[in-house]
């Protein structure tokens, strides 16, 4: 074979020792010129090391892969710990003899290694070397298609799959960034422009055409070589074809294409359109790369452009990130987080006028001066003007994403679950299809070198290949779904591997229905009428149900039986059917059992806890019937010193001990210390006091002042029946007017009068003197104030003037001035209908 002009170029430069990045698409001729580039280094006297991230791609340019060439393995160890093997440990001595024995290390397949890899590969040639050059000094060449594989992430090994060209080293060390353009392998236009459109993943309406019409079978004659995306496709037509590789014609399977590039690869290695046939293509089979893929490596680029990533006279990683910490921090000061809120049209405007001024800004062309290295021209401008461009709207898209779902179809509005309970039910069928997804795989698996079993290995991939029909990927769904709020779910439990099963929305509304025939007849009335076997019942009833197979029926209904390897007769298609619509259904079934028997429980629980409640409170009424004891009855007991009470007090306690003292309220449990002549502090808690009391009590003769168990005369009523003069009914008037008590007079606090009656019976009173009084009841208070003695404080002995605010003690009744008690407005506010007591009765 003649190398073509652009192949010599690059050969030429080899030659001189330039390190380089060869590219070009499928056909171009890369894996030769790999081959003639070692030989012509050869004959020069260097040691060249021909390596390829992948073991197939080494065997067919004779090479060894480049982590077997390393050390570095899968990447598993750390920069100092693999250097420090290499040094120290004996097994990784050949690898530090080859890295010490080569002068140049070509490297195919560069798309598949990552940025992480090709960090610590650089790091130990380096360190190995002891130079301070990049890679030690060795010439490096690098061969492949960035839009073909990408790297695969591996993020328990701290990789996360980024393309190598990302790295600072790799801008360093390559001056020369050459594509091939001349496809050799096929010599048809239109279809190689369909390979380059297809491994771009952007592809016209033409070469779409053109991949529809490649479904066509193809002529009889040897079997054809097939290509699979999918390891267990590959290993059941091998196992039944025992295929030759040697053929002329192939057939790619591209029904589970799962990264960009895969299927454009598969597709380049036929050499003629007629003698390839692709098999299950959808328009999902084509993925696009990562926008950052297009960017260094843009084929259409003018040769301005080319002359600057060859010369490195723009730094053009530093000027996108800074461009970007600068674009996105100017979008979040202008708009704010436009994802919390909506954003009014002005705000817009504002932010496109803050981008054109920074566009015009001093900052911006001293940012330009930076990265050119020098005073930049026109056509810098220009260069940098289309990043501007284009940083600008990835800035936008990052923070408008989700306004792409915000117009979502209400769909379904019988079914009143709500957007999560439905995203959880997307989630579970999704997981039912994987599993009978892995199970069938398992038994193909397993029987796929049986002879015997060769209907059920069919039956098997059949039913493998049908359940991929019911799924698609989170991005396509995103873009095409009418659900969207129901992927949230999934999308959240996916782990970093994105493993987890995403079914379509015609699959969604098939489950729907399930799940509603279920709920109508998982009931409770239900299960009391068939007991045990309640779930086997509901199961029957949703596989008996004729509707619903009718709709999983739909689902296939584009699905080509014979479009597959494995020929299938009708009869075992419908029988395949029937097995999955039983398989699926049974495993939604016994996840939805489970939550239904949890439902079940909490609701029995409940309703047992409720009952068992009511019988406690019950036989707890019957048991501890209403005391007789309360302070009523205390007060009405006409006996000499509360004699009566005090036996039935004691009685009470012997019998009940605490529950004897239910019925009093702590200012009662105080009152009978207080009477008893039990110290005990108003700060004690209910429990503490009865407690005293019961240990007191027994031993006691009777009441040491009875008279504070006397009941006090009401709010609303006179306050001394000694006297029934004109000024007393104007006293009245004045606090049924006012609606608060006054400090009475020494002569009115009289022990019949003085102590509170706190019983439910009698109203309660307020503690604090009102300031609202009319003008006449203050002529009368004044009159009162002459005729009787006047009301004095006990601590500061100041005496009640109208109009000043005093308080009672609910213990004592004795009256207080607040300028004596240091009260503030806040503390002298919280005393509003809470009980106060003196700083005697505190003791």
């Amino acid at each position: 074979m003649v190398l073509t002009e652009d192949q010599r170029y690059i050969l030429e430069k080899a030659l001189k020792g330039h390190s380089m990045v060869v590219l070009g698409q499928s056909g171009t001729g890369k894996s030769f010129l790999v081959k003639e580039i070692a030989k012509e280094l050869r004959k020069t006297g260097k040691l060249v090391q021909i390596t390829a991230t992948t073991g197939i791609a080494s065997v067919n340019i004779g090479g060894k892969t480049v982590h077997s060439w390393s050390g570095i393995s899968d990447g598993r160890y750390s920069n100092d710990s693999l250097l420090e093997k290499l040094e120290r440990n004996e097994h990784f001595g050949i690898y530090k003899t080859n890295i010490t024995s080569t002068q140049c290390l070509i490297i195919d397949e560069i798309s598949m290694l990552s940025r992480k890899l090709f960090e610590q590969l650089e790091y130990i040639c380096r360190k190995i070397v002891n130079s301070s050059l990049v890679f030690g000094g060795l010439q490096v060449i690098v061969v492949g298609d960035f839009f073909q594989l990408p790297p695969v992430p591996d993020y328990l090994k701290m990789d996360s799959g980024e393309y190598c060209f990302k790295s600072p080293v790799f801008d360093k060390i390559f001056c020369h960034k050459i594509i091939l353009k001349e496809v050799m392998r096929q010599n048809q236009d239109d279809f190689i422009q369909a390979i380059n459109d297809v491994s771009r993943g952007d592809i016209p309406e033409n070469t779409l055409n053109l991949i529809k019409r490649l479904s066509r079978h193809l002529p009889p004659g040897e079997d054809p070589i097939r290509l699979c995306a999918r390891n267990f496709d590959c290993y059941i037509y091998n196992a039944c074809k025992l295929m030759d590789m040697d053929g002329e014609e192939v057939e790619v399977d591209a029904s589970c294409i799962f990264a960009p590039g895969q299927l454009g690869v598969a597709i380049g290695r036929a050499r003629e359109k007629k003698g390839l046939r692709i098999i299950g293509f959808n328009e999902s089979s084509i993925m696009r790369h990562e926008p950052e893929t297009e960017a260094p490596f843009e084929q259409s680029v003018c040769a301005y452009y080319k002359e600057l990533l060859k010369t490195q006279r723009i730094d053009i990683e530093y000027f996108v990130n800074k461009l970007y910490t600068i674009i996105n921090d100017l979008f979040t000061k202008t708009c704010g987080d436009v994802t919390k809120k909506s954003t009014e049209p002005k705000i817009w405007t504002k932010y496109y006028t803050e981008l054109y001024k920074f566009s015009t800004s001093n900052e911006y062309i001293s940012l330009v001066k930076l990265i050119s290295h020098c005073e930049p021209t026109g056509q810098d401008f220009e260069m940098c003007s289309k990043i501007y461009d284009k940083v600008t709207s990835v800035v936008l898209q990052k923070h408008t994403e989700h306004l792409l779902s915000s117009h979502d179809v209400n769909y379904n509005k019988k079914n009143t679950m709500s957007d999560s309970g439905k995203g959880k039910l997307r989630y579970i069928f999704g997981r039912c299809i994987a599993k009978s997804r892995f199970h069938n795989m398992k038994h193909a698996k397993t029987n796929m070198y049986k002879k015997k079993n060769r209907e059920s290995l069919a039956k098997s991939f059949i039913k493998v290949k049908m359940l991929d029909s019911l799924t698609k990927n989170y991005t396509e769904l995103v873009q095409d779904s009418k659900y969207k709020k129901t992927l949230l779910e999934t999308h959240r439990k996916q782990s970093l591997s994105q493993g987890l099963t995403n079914i379509t929305d015609e699959t969604y509304e098939f489950i729907l229905k399930v799940d509603e025939k279920r709920l109508s007849v998982q009931q409770e009335k239900v299960f009391h009428l068939y007991g045990a076997d309640f779930l086997s019942h509901c199961h029957n009833v949703l596989l008996k149900d004729t509707n619903l197979f009718n709709i999983w029926r739909i689902l296939f209904q584009s699905f080509d039986y014979c479009n597959n390897y494995l020929r299938i007769v009708h009869q075992t298609a419908e029988q395949c059917l029937h097995e999955l619509f039983e398989d699926v259904v049974h495993r939604f079934c016994r996840i939805a059992d489970n939550q239904f028997r949890k439902d079940f429980l909490m609701t029995v629980g409940k309703s047992k806890t409720e009952s068992l409640r009511k019988r406690v409170d019950s036989k707890h009424s019957k048991t501890v019937a209403p005391s007789i004891l309360n302070m009523k009855n205390i007060y009405n007991d006409k006996s000499v010193s509360k004699q009566s009470t005090h036996f039935k007090l004691k009685s009470a306690i012997f019998d009940q001990g605490n529950s004897a003292f239910v019925n009093f309220v702590k200012n009662d449990l105080l009152k009978l210390c207080k009477s008893y002549d039990i110290k005990m502090s108003c700060s004690s808690s209910n429990d503490v006091i009865k407690q005293k009391l019961c240990s007191k009590i027994p031993s006691l003769e009777g009441f040491s002042h009875p008279q504070y168990l006397q009941q006090a005369v009401s709010d609303t009523t006179t306050v001394s029946t000694s006297t029934k003069s004109k000024h007393a009914t104007s006293s009245e008037a004045t606090q049924s007017t006012s609606g608060e008590a006054t400090p009475s007079t020494p002569s009115e606090a009289t022990p019949s009068t003085s102590i509170r009656n706190t019983s439910a019976t009698q109203p309660r009173r307020r503690k604090r003197k009102s300031k609202f009084t009319t003008r006449s009841q203050r002529k009368s208070s004044k009159t009162e104030n002459k005729e009787e003695k006047e009301t004095v404080c006990p601590l500061c002995q100041s005496v009640y003037i109208d109009g000043d605010d005093w308080i009672a003690c609910d213990l004592c009744d004795l009256w207080y001035d607040r300028k004596c008690l240091n009260l503030n407005d806040d503390q002298w506010d919280d005393l509003e209908g809470s009980d106060w007591y003196c700083p005697d009765c505190l003791k």
